[in-house]
Protein backbone atom coordinates (compact mmCIF):
# COMPACT_ATOMS: atom_id res chain seq x y z
CA UNK A 1 0.00 0.00 0.00
CA UNK A 2 2.68 2.49 0.79
CA UNK A 3 4.57 1.53 -2.20
CA UNK A 4 1.62 2.14 -4.22
CA UNK A 5 1.21 5.05 -2.81
CA UNK A 6 4.38 6.59 -3.17
CA UNK A 7 4.08 5.70 -6.89
CA UNK A 8 1.08 7.83 -6.99
CA UNK A 9 3.01 11.03 -6.04
CA UNK A 10 5.18 10.10 -8.47
CA UNK A 11 2.69 10.39 -11.03
CA UNK A 12 0.66 13.31 -10.02
CA UNK A 13 3.13 15.13 -8.68
CA UNK A 14 3.81 17.07 -11.59
CA UNK A 15 0.41 17.39 -12.61
CA UNK A 16 -0.40 18.69 -9.28
CA UNK A 17 2.12 21.21 -8.45
CA UNK A 18 2.75 22.72 -12.42
CA UNK A 19 -0.98 22.62 -12.90
CA UNK A 20 -2.73 24.04 -9.59
CA UNK A 21 -0.08 24.77 -7.94
CA UNK A 22 -0.90 23.44 -4.54
CA UNK A 23 -0.05 22.41 -1.36
CA UNK A 24 -0.74 19.71 1.17
CA UNK A 25 -2.99 20.77 3.62
CA UNK A 26 -3.76 17.61 5.87
CA UNK A 27 -4.08 13.62 5.95
CA UNK A 28 -7.06 12.31 7.74
CA UNK A 29 -8.87 8.92 8.21
CA UNK A 30 -12.29 7.82 7.18
CA UNK A 31 -14.07 5.08 8.47
CA UNK A 32 -17.55 4.16 7.53
CA UNK A 33 -19.33 1.14 8.48
CA UNK A 34 -22.27 -0.27 6.69
CA UNK A 35 -24.14 -1.32 9.91
CA UNK A 36 -24.30 2.39 11.08
CA UNK A 37 -27.85 4.25 11.16
CA UNK A 38 -26.28 7.19 10.31
CA UNK A 39 -25.15 6.32 6.71
CA UNK A 40 -28.91 6.79 5.80
CA UNK A 41 -29.08 10.76 7.11
CA UNK A 42 -25.51 11.30 7.08
CA UNK A 43 -25.16 14.80 4.94
CA UNK A 44 -22.33 13.97 3.33
CA UNK A 45 -24.77 11.46 1.03
CA UNK A 46 -26.59 14.56 -0.18
CA UNK A 47 -25.53 16.33 -3.52
CA UNK A 48 -23.17 19.59 -2.61
CA UNK A 49 -20.36 21.03 -3.22
CA UNK A 50 -17.72 22.27 -0.17
CA UNK A 51 -18.10 25.92 -1.20
CA UNK A 52 -14.17 26.44 -0.84
CA UNK A 53 -13.52 27.05 -4.72
CA UNK A 54 -11.33 24.38 -6.08
CA UNK A 55 -9.30 22.13 -3.66
CA UNK A 56 -8.60 18.36 -4.98
CA UNK A 57 -9.17 15.37 -2.66
CA UNK A 58 -7.21 12.23 -3.06
CA UNK A 59 -9.07 9.30 -1.34
CA UNK A 60 -6.78 6.35 -1.04
CA UNK A 61 -8.74 2.85 0.03
CA UNK A 62 -7.41 0.71 2.34
CA UNK A 63 -10.13 -1.19 2.74
CA UNK A 64 -13.03 -1.35 0.94
CA UNK A 65 -15.16 -3.33 -1.80
CA UNK A 66 -17.09 -0.30 -4.22
CA UNK A 67 -20.31 -0.70 -2.49
CA UNK A 68 -19.20 2.46 -0.52
CA UNK A 69 -18.19 5.01 -3.79
CA UNK A 70 -18.46 8.96 -4.09
CA UNK A 71 -20.59 10.39 -7.07
CA UNK A 72 -19.62 13.28 -8.84
CA UNK A 73 -20.84 15.36 -11.64
CA UNK A 74 -18.13 16.19 -13.83
CA UNK A 75 -18.04 19.58 -15.75
CA UNK A 76 -15.24 21.19 -18.58
CA UNK A 77 -14.64 24.47 -16.60
CA UNK A 78 -12.85 24.53 -13.62
CA UNK A 79 -14.95 28.15 -12.61
CA UNK A 80 -18.63 27.04 -13.35
CA UNK A 81 -21.10 29.74 -15.00
CA UNK A 82 -23.41 32.09 -13.41
CA UNK A 83 -26.10 29.49 -14.14
CA UNK A 84 -24.60 26.52 -13.55
CA UNK A 85 -23.41 28.04 -10.14
CA UNK A 86 -27.58 28.95 -10.11
CA UNK A 87 -28.37 24.94 -10.69
CA UNK A 88 -25.84 23.89 -7.75
CA UNK A 89 -26.73 26.13 -5.32
CA UNK A 90 -30.29 24.91 -6.12
CA UNK A 91 -29.70 21.49 -5.66
CA UNK A 92 -27.36 21.84 -2.47
CA UNK A 93 -30.09 23.94 -1.32
CA UNK A 94 -32.53 20.36 -1.00
CA UNK A 95 -30.30 18.92 1.57
CA UNK A 96 -30.45 21.86 4.04
CA UNK A 97 -34.29 21.90 3.70
CA UNK A 98 -34.73 18.02 4.75
CA UNK A 99 -35.76 16.82 1.06
CA UNK A 100 -33.87 13.66 0.30
CA UNK A 101 -31.50 15.03 -2.56
CA UNK A 102 -29.36 11.89 -3.28
CA UNK A 103 -30.79 11.09 -6.53
CA UNK A 104 -29.28 10.74 -10.32
CA UNK A 105 -27.90 13.45 -12.20
CA UNK A 106 -26.96 13.31 -15.93
CA UNK A 107 -23.78 12.87 -16.79
CA UNK A 108 -22.67 11.71 -13.18
CA UNK A 109 -19.71 9.20 -12.76
CA UNK A 110 -19.42 6.63 -10.01
CA UNK A 111 -15.71 6.54 -8.16
CA UNK A 112 -15.31 3.16 -6.63
CA UNK A 113 -13.45 2.94 -3.64
CA UNK A 114 -12.17 -0.89 -3.24
CA UNK A 115 -8.74 -1.70 -1.47
CA UNK A 116 -5.54 -0.66 -3.61
CA UNK A 117 -7.54 1.94 -5.76
CA UNK A 118 -7.02 5.81 -5.31
CA UNK A 119 -9.46 8.37 -6.47
CA UNK A 120 -9.05 12.37 -6.91
CA UNK A 121 -11.93 14.92 -7.25
CA UNK A 122 -12.08 18.30 -7.44
CA UNK A 123 -14.61 19.23 -4.32
CA UNK A 124 -15.62 22.03 -6.34
CA UNK A 125 -17.60 19.70 -8.58
CA UNK A 126 -21.36 18.58 -7.48
CA UNK A 127 -20.47 15.54 -5.40
CA UNK A 128 -21.61 13.14 -2.77
CA UNK A 129 -21.23 10.08 -0.79
CA UNK A 130 -22.95 7.06 -1.78
CA UNK A 131 -22.42 4.42 1.60
CA UNK A 132 -25.29 3.91 2.81
CA UNK A 133 -26.11 0.77 1.14
CA UNK A 134 -22.73 -0.71 1.74
CA UNK A 135 -21.56 -4.25 2.01
CA UNK A 136 -18.51 -3.74 4.38
CA UNK A 137 -16.17 -1.39 6.24
CA UNK A 138 -14.60 1.25 3.83
CA UNK A 139 -11.60 3.07 5.22
CA UNK A 140 -9.92 5.63 3.46
CA UNK A 141 -6.77 7.90 3.95
CA UNK A 142 -7.83 11.23 2.78
CA UNK A 143 -5.17 13.67 1.36
CA UNK A 144 -5.83 17.44 0.44
CA UNK A 145 -4.58 19.86 -1.65
CA UNK A 146 -5.44 23.47 -2.39
CA UNK A 147 -3.50 26.84 -2.80
CA UNK A 148 -2.55 28.00 0.43
CA UNK A 149 -2.99 31.88 -0.35
CA UNK A 150 -6.60 31.35 -0.03
CA UNK A 151 -7.29 29.93 3.09
CA UNK A 152 -7.56 33.13 4.29
CA UNK A 153 -10.23 34.15 1.87
CA UNK A 154 -12.89 31.48 3.25
CA UNK A 155 -14.02 30.31 6.45
CA UNK A 156 -14.73 27.48 4.73
CA UNK A 157 -13.65 23.32 5.45
CA UNK A 158 -9.86 24.38 4.09
CA UNK A 159 -6.38 24.24 4.88
CA UNK A 160 -4.71 22.38 8.17
CA UNK A 161 -6.95 22.29 10.92
CA UNK A 162 -7.24 19.99 14.21
CA UNK A 163 -8.88 17.31 12.34
CA UNK A 164 -6.08 16.82 9.29
CA UNK A 165 -2.91 17.59 10.78
CA UNK A 166 -1.04 15.31 11.31
CA UNK A 167 2.91 13.90 12.96
CA UNK A 168 5.41 12.62 9.99
CA UNK A 169 9.27 11.22 9.97
CA UNK A 170 12.00 13.78 8.76
CA UNK A 171 12.31 10.62 6.10
CA UNK A 172 8.96 11.38 4.85
CA UNK A 173 9.98 15.37 4.57
CA UNK A 174 13.40 14.64 2.42
CA UNK A 175 11.31 12.32 -0.13
CA UNK A 176 11.41 14.22 -3.50
CA UNK A 177 8.35 12.73 -4.52
CA UNK A 178 6.78 14.43 -1.40
CA UNK A 179 8.50 16.87 -0.32
CA UNK A 180 7.20 19.21 -3.48
CA UNK A 181 3.90 18.96 -1.58
CA UNK A 182 5.01 20.36 1.60
CA UNK A 183 4.42 23.71 2.94
CA UNK A 184 6.99 24.19 5.02
CA UNK A 185 5.57 26.85 7.13
CA UNK A 186 3.38 24.26 8.58
CA UNK A 187 5.79 22.25 9.70
CA UNK A 188 6.82 22.58 13.78
CA UNK A 189 9.85 20.32 14.77
CA UNK A 190 8.65 18.22 17.70
CA UNK A 191 12.23 16.32 18.10
CA UNK A 192 15.16 15.18 15.76
CA UNK A 193 13.26 12.58 13.91
CA UNK A 194 9.57 14.02 13.95
CA UNK A 195 7.72 17.44 12.62
CA UNK A 196 3.61 17.99 13.15
CA UNK A 197 2.12 19.64 9.95
CA UNK A 198 -0.38 22.14 11.78
CA UNK A 199 -2.71 24.68 11.50
CA UNK A 200 -1.71 27.14 8.64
Amino acid sequence: MIKNLIKSFRVFSFFFTAIYEVYLDGIEWIRTTSDNPKNKTNISTKWHVDNVGNRLKCFVCVVGDGTQPTIVVPTEKPVPSFLKWLQITFIESLRWIGFNSNFKIKNQEVLYHKSGTINIFDTQLLHRGDYEKGNQERLILELEFSKKEKHNLTNGPIGTTKTNSFLCNLNLIELNDFKRFIDYDRLVKIDDNYFKYEKN
